[in-house]
C-alpha cells in the first residue's frame, strides 16, 4: 500500500506545482470578475451531474471488487471492466447531450444571482466543456486499473495535464480575448488523458469488447451495483450541497463563486497531496488485508494525516489574509478580492483537518465494504453544511460559506476516525496535536500583528512548529515514519 502512496504523493507535488500556477495565472488576469465567476460556475455545472457517481462506481465499486479479480480471476475482470467501461461512455454521452441542450437554464439555476452577461458566457463555457465528460469519465476507469496493477502513473499525472491544460487555454483566453479558449484548454486535456489511458489499460491486458464477455460480467456487475446503490447516495447528496452553495454564493455577494474556489484551492491542496494518496492506494489494497492488518494501515495513516493536517489549518486560520495576499494579490486581484477571499479561507480552514482524515477514512471503510457508513458519515455532514448554509447567509454573508465547510470538515474527519477505529496510541497522538495547535493560535493571536509583516508570520511559525515537532517524541517518530514512506515506499 504505502509504495503506490509514494507514487501518488511525488506525482501530485508536480500537479499541484502546475495547479498553483494555474491558480495565480487565473487570479492575476481575471481576478473574480465576470470571466472567473463564469468559468468556475461552469465547472460545477459540468461536474455536478456526474462527477460524483463516476467516482464512487470506480472507487467505492469497481476498484476493491476488480482487485480481487485481477488475481484470482483474469477473465472475470477483463469482463467487468468492458461493460463498466461501455456503461460510463454511455451515461457520460447522455448527460454531455443533457449540458449542450439545457447549458443557459442550468447555469440560471445554479446561479439565481448572476446577470444576463454572466450567464451567457457560464452556459457558453458548460458547452465547450461537455464536449469532455465522455473522457472525463473513462479516464477514473483507466486509472483504477492502472493502480490495480501497483503503478499509479495516471492517478499521478491527471492532475498535471489538466492544469497545464487549463495553462495554456488562460493564457490563449487572456491574449486572444476570448474566455472559451479556458474551457478548451481542459478538453484538449482530457483528450490527451484518455488516449494514454486506453493504450495503459490495454497493456495492462483489458479489452474494450463487451459481445464475447456478458455471461462472465454479470455477476460481477451486479456486486458492483450492490456496492454502487449504497454510494449512489452520496454524490446526490453532495450534488444537493454544491448546488445549494452556488446558489447562496450568487445571492449574498457577486465574487464569492470565485473567492470560494481560491480559498479552496489552496486548503484543497493539502487533500489532494496527502489525503488521495493514502486513500487511492488504500482502496486497492486494504480490500486483501486481515482485519488487523487494515486497522494497522488506517491508523498509521491517520497519525501521518493529522501530523500534518492539524497543524495546517491553524496556520491557515492564522494566516489566511498573507497567504491570499501572497499568492493572489497581482494584476486583476485587487484589495476587495483579498477581503472576500481570506475571510473565506479563515473560516473554512478550521476543518480542513477533518477534510483530509474523512476524505482517506471514507475510501478505508469503502474498500471494507462498508458503505452504508460511508453514507451515514457523508450525510450528517453534508446536512450540516446545509443548514448552516441555508439558516446564516442572509444574515452573516459571505463568511457562513466559510464557517458551514469547517463544519462539515470537523464532522466528516470525526466520524471517520470513529468509524474506522483508533487505538489508544492514535487517540493520544490526536490530543496531543489539537493541544499544539491551540497554543499555536493563541501565542500567535497573543504576540503578533499583521503589521509584523509576512517574512515575520512565516518565520514565528516555522520556529514553532520546529520545536514541537523535535521536542514531543510520538510526533518525530510520526515524522519520521512520513519520511519512511516518502523514501521508500514502506
Amino acid at each position: 500500500m504505502f509504495s503506490v502512496v509514494r507514487v501518488l504523493v511525488l506525482g501530485g507535488l508536480v500537479g499541484k506545482m502546475l495547479g498553483v500556477l494555474r491558480e495565480l495565472l487565473s487570479a492575476w488576469l481575471f481576478g473574480t470578475g465576470l470571466v472567473a465567476n463564469s468559468y468556475r460556475l461552469s465547472q460545477s455545472a459540468y461536474l455536478i451531474p456526474l462527477h460524483g457517481f463516476v467516482s464512487d462506481a470506480v472507487n467505492g465499486g469497481f476498484s476493491p471488487r476488480f482487485s480481487v479479480l485481477k488475481s484470482t480471476d483474469p477473465i472475470k475482470a477483463r469482463a467487468l471492466f468492458a461493460w463498466l467501461h461501455l456503461i460510463l461512455l454511455v451515461l457520460s454521452i447522455v448527460v454531455a447531450a443533457f449540458l449542450v441542450v439545457f447549458s443557459t437554464q442550468w447555469a440560471r439555476f445554479l446561479a439565481p444571482g448572476f446577470g444576463p452577461s454572466a450567464i451567457a458566457l457560464s452556459s457558453d463555457f458548460i458547452r465547450v466543456l461537455a464536449i469532455s465528460l465522455p473522457s472525463y469519465a473513462v479516464v477514473s476507469l483507466y486509472s483504477a486499473v492502472d493502480l490495480s496493477a501497483g503503478s499509479g502513473a495516471i492517478s499521478a499525472a491527471r492532475a498535471s495535464i489538466q492544469s497545464l491544460g487549463l495553462i495554456i487555454g488562460t493564457l490563449l483566453a487572456w491574449l486572444m480575448g476570448q474566455p472559451l479558449f479556458i474551457a478548451g484548454g481542459f478538453v484538449v486535456a482530457y483528450f490527451l488523458l484518455s488516449f494514454w489511458g486506453a493504450r495503459v489499460a490495454l497493456g495492462h491486458g483489458m479489452s474494450f469488447s463487451v459481445f464475447d464477455c456478458f455471461n462472465n460480467a454479470r455477476s460481477e456487475l451486479i456486486d458492483v451495483w450492490r456496492s454502487f446503490r449504497t454510494l449512489i447516495w452520496i454524490p446526490v447528496l453532495l450534488q444537493v450541497h454544491q448546488t445549494i452553495e452556488r446558489q447562496v454564493a450568487s445571492i449574498v455577494h457577486p465574487d464569492a463563486i470565485s473567492a470560494l474556489d481560491y480559498a479552496r484551492f489552496v486548503s484543497d491542496t493539502l487533500v489532494v497531496l496527502v489525503a488521495v494518496p493514502f486513500a487511492t492506494a488504500g482502496l486497492s489494497t486494504m480490500a486483501r488485508m486481515s482485519d488487523a492488518e487494515f486497522i494497522a494501515g488506517a491508523s498509521r495513516s491517520f497519525r501521518v494525516l493529522l501530523l500534518i493536517g492539524v497543524p495546517v489549518s491553524a496556520i491557515f486560520f492564522q494566516g489566511s489574509e498573507f497567504i491570499v495576499r501572497l499568492l493572489f494579490q497581482r494584476g486583476a486581484f485587487g484589495e476587495g478580492s483579498v477581503l472576500i477571499t481570506s475571510d473565506l479561507m479563515a473560516a473554512l480552514s478550521v476543518g480542513v483537518w477533518g477534510q483530509l482524515i474523512g476524505y482517506a477514512g471514507g475510501r478505508f471503510l469503502s474498500a471494507r465494504a462498508r458503505n452504508a457508513e460511508v453514507l451515514v458519515i457523508t450525510a450528517i455532514s453534508v446536512f450540516a453544511n446545509i443548514a448552516v448554509n441555508l439558516s446564516l447567509a442572509r444574515e452573516f454573508g459571505v463568511a457562513t460559506m466559510g464557517v458551514a465547510a469547517a463544519v462539515n470538515g470537523i464532522l466528516f474527519g470525526g466520524l471517520a476516525l470513529w468509524r474506522v477505529g483508533l487505538d489508544k496510541s492514535c487517540f493520544k497522538f490526536l490530543l496531543q496535536v489539537i493541544f499544539f495547535a491551540v497554543l499555536y493560535c493563541l501565542l500567535v493571536q497573543l504576540l503578533f500583528s499583521f503589521s509584523d509583516g509576512v517574512f515575520s508570520f512565516f518565520g514565528v511559525t516555522a520556529l514553532f512548529w520546529l520545536f514541537v515537532l523535535f521536542s514531543s517524541r510520538r510526533m518525530k517518530d510520526v515524522f519520521l515514519d512520513l519520511l519512511a514512506i516518502l523514501r521508500r515506499g514502506q
